[in-house]
């Protein structure tokens, strides 16, 4: 009698917010991807109950919670030159910034571990859970603006760094007021320079 062989569920790709998460949506589609739209209040408990049930067969994973397998064209590197570009220009202790080689041409994308974010949502409506979530800014390394990062000044630098951390928030959340006063602020300077 063989050994029987293990199999890896299959990955369902899902969102939950069509206009809030429709960055990640365009990325899907042009990666040739498809994903569920589940947008209810009871979806995500459908889904917990699928994977329950076929714990082998199925597992859902928001599609701004993972790009393994299904965005990346290759593996990434560790840039610490690009690492401490973004880390003195965020100084986001909690956000952790990884370098990876995707299809799309977003300069970065945010992502957050799917069971985490379960786990605080739940607790959200429950009322048990200040809601804050750790995550991942994913750097695209093939992005051109990404490219050039570390021939620009240091003045420079900071702003695009600070710049691709905010579109990249912009695509993932809300901001909340300070990350939009900052948004706006870099735009007014943008438009400032284009004028010039």
């Amino acid at each position: 009698m063989g050994e029987e062989e293990i199999k890896e569920p299959k990955t369902v790709y899902y969102a939950s917010d069509e206009l809030q998460q429709a960055s990640y949506i365009k990325m899907f589609k042009e990666a040739g991807l498809k994903a569920i739209l589940c947008d209810t209040f009871i979806d995500p408990h459908f889904l917990s109950f699928i994977e329950y049930k076929t714990p082998d067969k199925l597992k859902f994973k928001r599609i701004d919670a993972d790009i393994d397998g299904a965005l990346k064209s290759g593996e990434g590197e560790e840039d610490t030159v690009l690492a401490d570009i973004f880390k003195n220009a965020i100084k986001d202790e909690k956000l952790t910034v990884k370098f990876e080689k995707l299809k799309s041409q977003v300069p970065a994308i945010m992502i957050t571990d799917e069971y985490m974010r379960r786990y605080t949502e739940m607790g959200q409506m429950y009322g048990m859970s200040n809601g804050e979530l750790n995550y991942t800014m994913i750097v695209n390394t093939e992005n051109p603006v990404i490219a050039k990062l570390k021939e620009l000044p240091e003045d420079k630098q900071k702003f695009v760094a600070n710049y691709v951390y905010s579109l990249a928030l912009l695509s993932f959340k809300k901001l909340d007021a300070n990350e939009l006063d900052r948004f706006i602020n870099d735009n007014l300077q943008l438009l400032d320079n284009f004028i010039k």
